[in-house]
């Protein structure tokens, strides 16, 4: 429970672990008690890992070649993307998704993200609170 405030009923930390139905697994973490005051982000593939950066940056490393058979390990290569200043909260998403609905509304632009993507974003974390309440029992999340 919230270690600030008796009536905020969400979890100051949690771990999602999932798998998708075409087979990515991922995982989503928060933790509120974190010393740093900026969001860490970090997607890992089959191919590397993209980082966000305490500066507003992305860094992206790269697998150059697979472990050999003799059991020397993988060398990586990396490289460093500035995202520009952060404008707005949550990184500067809030303006974005508030224009990208103005867009909508006024112009009839449609968004990236679709409404089942909402759907299913939403559903990962009310499955997740869920799971998490009952004992971290794995939940199934139906599709549309």
């Amino acid at each position: 429970m919230c270690c600030f405030r008796k009536e905020v009923d969400v979890e100051d930390q949690s771990m999602i672990m999932m798998s998708t139905h075409s087979g990515i697994l991922a995982s989503y973490m928060q933790c509120h008690f974190s010393p740093d005051s900026w969001r860490n982000y970090s997607i890992t593939g089959t191919k590397g890992r993209l980082e966000s950066n305490a500066d507003n940056s992305i860094t992206l490393y790269t697998q150059k070649n697979n472990q050999t058979r003799s059991g020397s390990g993988s060398s990586y290569s990396s490289a460093t993307f500035q995202i520009g200043e952060d404008k707005g909260g949550h990184g500067g998403a809030d303006p974005k998704m508030c224009k990208a609905f103005i867009d909508f509304l006024v112009d009839d632009i449609p968004p990236k993200a679709t409404s089942h993507d909402g759907l299913m974003a939403v559903s990962v974390g009310i499955k997740g609170a869920e799971s998490l309440r009952n004992g971290n029992v794995p939940i199934d999340i139906k599709d549309l």
